[in-house]
Formats: C-alpha cells, structure tokens, sequence
C-alpha cells in the first residue's frame, strides 16, 4: 500500500511556515535576508540617486542644488555627440 502526498489544510500551513522559520531562522536570514538587503544598498539606492541627479543641476561639491527637470534630458537628445556615441554603442 502506498502513501500519497500529505494534505495540509491552509490553516496549518500558516502555522507549519511560522514553525519552519523559527527553527531554521539563520538560514532564512543568511539565504532571503541578507541579499535582499544587499541589493538594496549596491543596487537599489544607487539606481534611485542617479535617477534624483538626472532631474537636479549640481557640479557634485557645491551645497546648491537646483531642480531642472526634464532639461537635461531634452538637452541630452539635442546634443549630436551623445547620438553618436549611441550608435556606436549600439553597434558594437
């Protein structure tokens, strides 16, 4: 006689996975935590600051910071070194 799979209630499931993490708590914490975190602060921040400093006019030493908005960007697409440097980009 064979045994299938056991069925667990959705209840007890709950409960099953609050059990299996405080028994193996480091785990959780070395195997979900600790990268998360990780990403966030190499990845995750620098992504977002660099997105802030594409909307702001700063030199990147002096204390005034001024709110340009989408003028870099459209100064950006005007300018005829950055399409170049694009398609070469590209075509390499």
């Amino acid at each position: 006689m064979s045994v299938g799979p056991m069925r667990i209630s959705q209840g007890n499931r709950g409960i099953l996975i609050v059990r299996e993490l405080r028994r193996h708590w480091l785990v959780y914490l070395a195997g979900v935590v600790l990268p998360i975190t990780l990403f966030a602060i190499f990845v995750g921040y620098p992504l977002i600051y660099s997105v802030y400093l594409s909307f702001v006019s700063w030199n990147g030493l002096s204390a005034r910071i001024t709110f340009v908005g989408f003028d870099n960007y459209s100064n950006l697409f005007h300018d005829d070194t950055f399409w170049l440097s694009f398609r070469n980009s590209i075509k390499w």
